[in-house]
């Protein structure tokens, strides 16, 4: 039976430092460090050709399709945005320190007036299947995502086989995951095989 490969990719590197920031619905370009790495990287690791690009909207993904996929169309989704973090959204994991929200958060709790994790999970899942719901329609054979690490990270959580919690699933700027689904195992119970890590 024919099968069908997903490149889940995620943006390039868009902060200038190593704190973590949490950008979620701040639509920040990549950095020019981020740029001249993904350079680098589609330079000696050639990214996979594909029929079709899927992209979050945000400027962070699509200025990485177009260093990595130049001249390329891509059909932007809008559930594959970030999740926003609210409160925190643009703030760095130093600045919040101190902030007891931050830490409940981190524990589990919904960032104030942010988006909770399972709805984000669910979008983001939502959105994948709408995906690959389309590709197999068209007939597509193989396809880019570009989105953000929290997307692949809920995305993997529910659909990907082997089965692994959401932190599991983590990735490299610029790095991702190759999937195959196999529509009998995607009928089922909308699974699709992990076959390796890019990058």
């Amino acid at each position: 039976m024919k099968s069908y490969i997903i490149y889940l990719i995620r943006h390039g590197k868009c902060t200038k430092d190593d704190d973590v920031v949490y950008y979620g619905k701040t639509d920040v370009s990549l950095t020019e460090e981020g740029k001249e790495l993904l350079r680098e990287r589609r330079a000696e690791e050639e990214y996979p050709d594909v029929d079709v690009i899927y992209t979050s909207p945000m400027k962070r993904c699509t200025e990485t399709l177009d260093i990595l996929y130049p001249d390329r169309e891509y059909v932007t989704v809008e559930n594959l945005k970030e999740c926003d973090f609210g409160d925190f959204d643009g703030k760095s994991s130093s600045e919040l320190m101190e902030n007891e929200d931050f830490h409940e958060w981190l524990r589990g709790k919904n960032p104030p007036n942010g988006e909770t994790t399972q709805d984000f999970v669910k979008r983001s899942v939502v959105a994948f299947a709408q995906i690959v719901e389309d590709i197999m329609k068209k007939g597509e054979q193989r396809a880019v995502i570009c989105t953000h690490g929290g997307n692949i990270m809920g995305i993997l959580s529910v659909c990907g086989i082997p089965e692994a919690p959401f932190s599991n699933w983590t990735c490299d700027n610029g790095g991702g995951y190759t999937l195959r689904i196999t529509p009998s195992i995607w009928m089922r119970g909308y699974k699709a095989e992990v076959i390796e890590k890019i990058l």
